[in-house]
């Protein structure tokens, strides 16, 4: 063990007296634990041995400048990228590059307190208006993170774990604030301008199409293969969300969200852009020599994934289906979901519609069928929410056209409080 060392300081506010003793290397170099800012050396002393009798007890954080950001990078390493599912790895990592790191990430770890972590979680809940389960999903990684420093990596003792005191926002003022921010429902003005900029043949067309028609989540949209769409019972089935690991550069085929497999009616407009699309498809696979671009599903630690540029002719196991994407190119190349990263921006800078994104086509269904009189059963299964309430209360923002109306009916109303005057 090192020696507990003492000196003097001379500060601006006069002579105090520091500690010190030198702890575990890091990268190989040599780190001290030390304290001033005591009055006398007796007070140094008592102080000094409390410290390093605990320090060797465990009980007491290595004082290094580590920021939160780079103790994120090492925790995500060491406990979840090998040990949690890839979806779970996928999720957290969106959440910290996100969320976390913009507003945590150039803290210390040790500096950061419980009010820095309580304002954070209000603002994302009362200013930027995200939902409850998202709020929620964000605190429980910081929770865990901050744990492993405790328990684990001993970076923190258990009294400087920010996290204790932290209140979730209740939920129903986590909603009521959300409902009270402007909606993000598309006219169908505003839509019919999105397609005329990106028409049938443009890579962003069909899952414009399917988000507007049939209401699936981003993954689901580009997780959709051919076999999932029966055109003589006009249906299409979800069975998959796919994502994608930045890590591996590998998309993962993975259960819809909340499990909600399902089976939806279409319409005969989205059926003929997907029949058309399908036979175009066909073609492009029977006139290029160098359509190579197959995909074929394989099982991998439980999972099942998605390798791009696999020749049906090259690495393949007999286990191993071929799957044929919906939204493809025409090699046979896969579309990513990023594509619609830049159809938003252009989108908001082109056309002016700076509320849209891909999730808004999704409201957009949701408030239309509830518009037309559909069943909130019927709703619920069509867009695979886990209850009814998600579908009444998630969704209730009102369309333009509502607003209209219900001020024409107020200002009727006004009218006649005038004449009875």
């Amino acid at each position: 063990m090192t020696e507990l060392l003492f000196r003097k300081r001379k500060t601006k506010a006069g002579i105090v007296w520091e500690f010190r003793f030198e702890v575990a290397s890091i990268d190989g170099k040599r780190k001290w634990f030390s304290k001033s800012g005591f009055k006398t050396k007796g007070d140094a002393l008592k102080a000094g041995n409390k410290a390093y009798d605990d320090y060797y007890n465990n009980n007491i954080h290595v004082d290094t400048n580590m920021s939160y950001a780079d103790y994120l990078d090492d925790w995500m390493k060491d406990f979840i990228e090998d040990k949690k599912a890839q979806s779970t790895y996928n999720c957290y990592s969106k959440i910290i590059e996100l969320y976390i790191k913009p507003a945590l990430g150039n803290k210390m770890l040790r500096g950061i307190t419980t009010m820095d972590v309580q304002r954070f979680i209000d603002n994302l809940a009362f200013k930027e208006h995200h939902s409850y389960n998202v709020v929620v999903n964000i605190k429980a990684v910081l929770t865990s993170s901050f744990a492993r420093a405790v328990s684990h990596y001993h970076y923190l003792s258990i009294n400087e774990n920010p996290m204790y005191g932290v209140d979730t926002p209740q939920k129903r003022e986590v909603a009521r604030v959300a409902n009270s921010h402007p909606n993000n429902y598309i006219e169908r003005e505003e839509f019919i301008k999105i397609i005329e900029r990106f028409p049938a043949g443009t890579t962003a067309y069909l899952p414009l199409m399917i988000g507007y028609s049939c209401g699936l989540r981003l993954g689901e949209i580009f997780g959709l293969v051919w076999d999932d769409i029966d055109f003589e019972e006009k249906t299409l089935t979800v069975n998959r969300q796919v994502q994608y690991n930045d890590k591996t550069n590998e998309l993962i085929l993975v259960s819809p969200k909340y499990e909600s497999y399902r089976t939806i009616g279409l319409d005969d407009v989205i059926l003929d852009a997907l029949k058309k699309e399908k036979e175009k498809q066909e073609m492009d696979a029977a006139n290029r020599k160098n359509y190579i671009n197959l995909y074929v599903q394989i099982s991998k630690n439980g999972e099942s994934r998605t390798h791009g540029a696999v020749n049906i002719t090259g690495v393949k196991n007999d286990n191993d289906k071929e799957i044929y994407f919906v939204n493809r190119r025409a090699d046979g190349s896969f579309v990513s979901p990023r594509i619609m990263q830049h159809t938003s921006r252009v989108i908001h800078d082109e056309l002016g519609i700076t509320r849209f994104t891909t999730h808004s086509l999704r409201h957009t269904h949701d408030t239309n069928m509830m518009d037309s009189g559909a069943p909130i059963a019927y709703i619920q299964n069509r867009m695979g929410h886990k209850n009814i309430a998600m579908t009444t209360d998630t969704y209730n923002h009102l369309t333009e056209e509502k607003t209209k109306i219900g001020n024409a009916v107020l200002n009727k109303v006004n009218s006649i409080t005038k004449k009875a005057r």
